[in-house]
């Protein structure tokens, strides 16, 4: 299978319940530029995330917090130096 057919979109109700939040929250966020904007696939409002897009903006989140992302996918806490 190619790399495009590997592709997985999410839905603002499936972002919100991976970010555990309210899908207006998702929202409020796109809207004050503090999560990427969805990609529109039709003019009556059909809009998906890419996952990785969410993968990339919840990483530099846990970035940000001090929240080391492995390459499996596992988390832990940063240690200080």
């Amino acid at each position: 299978m190619s790399e495009a057919n590997d592709r997985r979109y999410l839905s603002k109700k499936a972002v919100a319940s991976r970010l555990n939040v309210h899908p207006e929250t998702v929202g409020r966020l796109v809207r004050e530029g503090r999560f990427p904007r969805p990609i529109k696939f039709s003019d009556r409002g059909a809009c998906r995330w890419p996952e990785h897009v969410v993968d990339a903006w919840e990483d530099a989140q846990l970035a940000k917090s001090g929240t080391i992302v492995r390459t499996n996918g596992a988390r832990e806490e940063a240690q200080a130096a």
